[in-house]
């Protein structure tokens, strides 16, 4: 059983009342702003994905309604005039 990892448990040191009653208050109020800061471009980036998000499920939800044929058809305007032909020559014809 070598090959297995462990588990390492990563926990921090919870502060107890005794320590930070010896932080002077210029510290935790620094931290504070400091977390304060944090949190806010936290909250900034988790909008910014949840408005990604949204987006993306819109699209797929767009692409989805979307009947069978108009997909095929759309994703083919994308293929030049030679890469048809080539389709066409090795015996693909039902996706154009």
């Amino acid at each position: 059983k070598a090959g297995k990892a462990k588990k390492v448990q990563f926990r921090p040191q919870a502060k107890s009342a005794c320590d930070l009653s010896k932080t002077p208050p210029h510290d935790l109020l620094s931290k504070e702003e400091e977390y304060r800061l944090i949190n806010v471009e936290l909250e900034a980036k988790t909008a910014d994905l949840v408005r990604q998000t949204e987006q993306l499920m819109r699209e797929q939800s767009e692409v989805l309604s979307r009947p069978f044929s108009n997909v095929l058809l759309s994703d083919t305007e994308d293929i030049d005039d030679s890469s048809i032909s080539l389709l066409r020559s090795t015996g693909i014809h039902g996706i154009l």
